[in-house]
């Protein structure tokens, strides 16, 4: 997994700025207030400035926080539309403004985690590909002047290894904009989110977090004394995974049908872990159900941080082991240049 600077420090700004307007809400701003402080603040960046304006723009003109932010230029997700629009419907600001600045920093932390632990093999990639090649081209060229055969020009054997490291990199970068492309179509598609949770290592990250998402957004609504169909539902899209929001809104209208969560949940059909199932069913039952989703998101967002931890130790040795491939094929065309230049030399002495 490979993730830009770009948007780790969205992801950054986003929680900084999400557990600003929870500081402010605590201490009893307005939001309007809240968010001119916040685009007031010296060096405020631009995720902050467009998202506080898209609120103070909306609300100025009689909308809700949510629908500013739902109908804002700056790109802004289910998971916050969802989440502001719970918290602003049931007065629960501070909690709703504090569940995103967590879930966007740990989203950023699981960045930078990977990405740090992916510069060391990088470094080692490119700097056995330079040394390989560039012996590999002071050996033929060596090897023609001493004996009279082949190219002495080192061009001839760097263009065709550049040429070789030009697809690779081809092949990587089509790799992870086909990632990127099928983790975007997995929040709708149910068979593609599905197919996604099953691939070792970052599925269970995947299937962690769109968990933790859903409880997150069922807990603030609950919270809010919402309808059960409607933060079924709400909670559904927020989760960004295709495979929920399929159950959360086919089952939403079993809810505002009169069913109970526990007759809903029994056919999850794997849309929910059996934990969870049984979770949920049990609290319906007690009266607690707005208890054990803050409990399970809790849970959730800790299984996140510790498959996240899996996978950035385990990405490094993978990726090792490339590296190792391909610098024994670059060994391996530095041995064939030497002896092809002992060969030259026999010959000729013959």
């Amino acid at each position: 997994m490979v993730f830009t600077l770009s948007v780790a420090s969205s992801l950054k700004s986003r929680a900084f700025l999400y557990s600003e307007l929870a500081k402010f809400a605590r201490a009893g701003f307005g939001i309007d207030k809240a968010c001119e402080s916040i685009i007031g603040q010296p060096g405020s960046d631009r995720t902050a400035r467009e998202i506080c304006g898209a609120i103070l723009k909306g609300t100025r003109a009689g909308k809700s926080m949510a629908d500013s932010l739902a109908d804002s230029r700056y790109p802004v997700s289910s998971l916050e539309v969802a989440m502001v629009d719970a918290a602003e419907r049931g007065g629960k600001l501070e909690t709703g403004f504090r569940h995103l600045a967590e879930h966007f920093r740990q989203d950023a932390e699981a960045r930078r985690r990977i990405r740090r632990a992916l510069i060391y093999p990088l470094f080692l990639l490119h700097f056995a590909l330079l040394v390989g090649i560039g012996i590999t081209a002071l050996l033929q060229t060596v090897g023609a002047g001493l004996t009279g055969t082949g190219s002495g020009d080192w061009r001839d054997s760097v263009y065709p290894a550049l040429i070789w490291v030009g697809v690779g990199y081809a092949v990587a970068i089509a790799f992870i904009t086909l990632w990127r492309s099928l983790s975007k179509s997995a929040e709708h598609s149910a068979p593609i989110d599905a197919l996604i949770q099953k691939v070792p290592l970052a599925g269970p990250v995947r299937r962690s977090r769109s968990l933790a998402r859903f409880c997150e957004v069922l807990h603030i609504y609950l919270l809010s004394g919402q309808r059960m169909d409607l933060a079924w539902k709400r909670a559904g899209e927020a989760s960004q995974s295709g495979q929920l929001r399929r159950y959360a809104l086919a089952s939403a209208k079993k809810l505002g049908a009169g069913e109970s969560v526990g007759d809903v949940v029994a056919d999850a059909r794997g849309a929910l872990p059996g934990d969870l199932v049984r979770g949920l069913a049990s609290a319906d039952l007690a009266g607690a159900l707005d208890q054990e989703t803050d409990q399970w998101a809790g849970y959730y967002r800790d299984a996140s941080a510790e498959s996240v931890e899996r996978l950035a130790e385990w990405a490094p040795k993978l990726f090792y082991w490339l590296v190792l491939g391909i610098a024994a094929w670059m060994i391996i065309r530095v041995a064939l240049s030497y002896s092809d230049i002992l060969r030259d030399i026999v010959n000729m002495g013959g």
